[in-house]
């Protein structure tokens, strides 16, 4: 059984996918199994297979994958799983969590990056190739980010509720 799914959320940039790589080494050193499923890894490997100029050419197929892949995870029992997309808003997050296989005795841990916008813009202009999002397209998720809530985990039909840890 799964020990805990932690649903990382923060606007490209807000430090998701570092923080998720250094959580999971330190696990990993202390002999738990975790894996990390990124949204962002799905979607380059598709368009490394079928070049395209649309960035969101494959986006249902992302999707599908994504989920897919937490589903199995959770289906393995993988200790630790991380779930690394942007989740800005509770639409996408309960998009996500509706679909997902979790155990009843599963841990729900929201992990939510949110600072401050400039430090996000530097972060994201470090990024090489098409990982540098659009300054347009990280300012409008920066601004539409709303922070998870303990209702909102009800809602989606978490059982046995969730945390909810800040990062910054």
């Amino acid at each position: 059984m799964t020990r805990e799914l932690r649903i990382l959320c923060g606007a490209p940039g807000s430090g998701k996918s570092t923080w998720a790589k250094e959580e999971a080494a330190r696990l990993d050193a202390d002999c738990w199994s975790t894996a990390i499923i990124s949204r962002d890894k799905i979607r380059f490997r598709l368009l490394d297979e079928n070049p395209t100029d649309d960035y969101f050419a494959y986006e249902n197929q992302v999707f599908k994958e994504f989920v897919d892949e937490i589903n199995e995870c959770l289906r393995l029992g993988i200790d630790y799983i991380f779930v690394d997309a942007t989740h800005v808003s509770c639409d996408s997050r309960a998009r996500v969590l509706r679909r997902l296989k979790i155990d009843p005795a599963t841990s729900i841990r929201f992990d939510v990056f949110n600072p401050p916008l400039e430090v996000i813009l530097y972060r994201n202009s470090l990024r090489k190739g098409r990982e540098c999002v659009p300054v347009k397209a990280v300012k409008s998720m920066a601004a539409a980010f709303k922070t998870p809530t303990f209702l909102e985990a009800e809602n989606c039909g978490l059982e046995n509720g969730v945390c909810i840890v800040r990062h910054n």
